[in-house]
């Protein structure tokens, strides 16, 4: 289960086992992360930041690892994988 939490200051990218416990930082902190959208084969998360001030659609690999910016966004609203 991937979600969005914002107990500390920004919100970040957690991951949580199927019982709900053991939370893992995916990304962050401070990053204002929001809207995770797993790819289809669970390998990679797309979700949008505005972690350089502006609004952007970001890809990460499924531990958190290799975050990269693929694109600036103006009005981003949701992720489609192909």
């Amino acid at each position: 289960l991937v979600l969005v939490s914002d107990r500390d200051s920004g919100a970040t990218i957690v991951e949580l086992s199927p019982t709900g416990s053991d939370p893992r930082t995916l990304s962050g902190p401070r990053t204002n992360d929001s809207e995770p959208f797993p790819s289809p084969d669970g390998r990679l998360i797309a979700f949008f930041t505005t972690r350089d001030a502006r609004n952007e659609l970001y890809l990460m690999n499924r531990d958190g690892t290799g975050q990269r910016k693929l694109a600036d966004c103006v009005q981003c609203s949701d992720v489609e994988w192909a």
